[in-house]
């Protein structure tokens, strides 16, 4: 039996990726985070233990997956934030180290926000910005691992009722309370759903050092948030073009990603309205 311990489980990606190794078998992970509702085979620790401890429940790989989504906020105190996010990724690397198990950490293209995109996986670092330099410092201490994957990935979205900060859940409440939501134009990425990464994680998880996951289509989160109001039968006026981003910069992202082919925007906002209807009844 494959045991994971996995960190950031009351997450967006947490969430979808518990979800997915929920119906794998011989499989038992160890999340670290407060995951909604009961999973099997999944035990709930709600706060960081020792090394020592950690390394005894011998996990065969760390899935660190409170990045990308978790350190948008860096703005607010950055160095606070670096602090504390190097200071967690330093306790989950020796962690890895003591249990000689894989260390794989989930990050994103704004640790190349200094530059333009799409990115390469030998492309080298180069960010600006509190986000940027945050996941970059990670990255720089999860390759001190001998054994690690750093998966990068570009504007995660997707939907959960637990997941308040997710940038569709944050869209909807304000469409639900007849507001208009404000998406940036002037970033560019390449939209992935939290749902349809796990699996192709897993899929490149015996893979080592640099690995690019993203969704298929290059655009701005504008016409992203445009995308979603379509599919929830609602007007483009509900939308409207601005920069709600803390840093308040440009960038012009996305990755070089074709090993794994991920669906469309187009394909998978259906699901999404599906999985929204399923749970709210609207």
């Amino acid at each position: 039996m494959k045991r994971y311990l996995l960190v950031g489980g009351g997450g967006l990606l947490g969430t979808a990726w518990l979800r997915w190794l929920s119906a794998q078998e011989e499989v038992e992970v160890f999340s670290i985070g407060q995951p909604p509702g009961r999973i099997e085979r999944n035990t709930t620790i709600k706060g960081l233990v020792s090394v020592e401890e950690m390394a005894s429940w011998k996990p065969y790989a760390i899935l660190h997956l409170a990045g990308p989504s978790h350190y948008e906020k860096t703005a607010e105190d950055p160095d606070k934030s670096k602090a504390g996010a190097l200071s967690l990724a330093q306790h989950l690397v020796a962690t890895s180290k003591h249990a000689r198990a894989k260390m794989v950490f989930v990050s994103c293209d704004r640790v190349f926000d200094a530059g333009t995109g799409p990115f390469e996986e030998s492309a080298p670092r180069g960010p600006v910005t509190p986000l940027g330099q945050a996941l970059t410092a990670i990255e720089e201490a999860v390759e001190t691992c001998d054994d690690h994957l750093i998966i990068r990935t570009s504007a995660l979205y997707g939907w959960g009722p637990h997941c308040p900060e997710a940038r569709l859940t944050r869209w909807i409440k304000r469409w639900d309370a007849n507001a208009t939501v404000t998406a940036s134009g002037e970033i560019l990425a390449q939209p992935t759903w939290s749902d349809s990464l796990p699996r192709a994680a897993h899929a490149g998880l015996r893979r080592d050092g640099i690995l690019h996951i993203a969704g298929p289509q290059r655009m701005s989160l504008y016409d992203l948030a445009r995308a979603a109001a379509r599919t929830w039968d609602l007007p483009p006026e509900r939308v409207r073009s601005g920069d709600p981003t803390p840093d308040g910069l440009p960038f012009a992202g996305g990755l070089v990603a074709e090993r794994f082919p991920l669906p469309t925007v187009q394909q998978s906002l259906p699901d999404i309205r599906r999985q929204f209807q399923l749970v709210t009844n609207l």
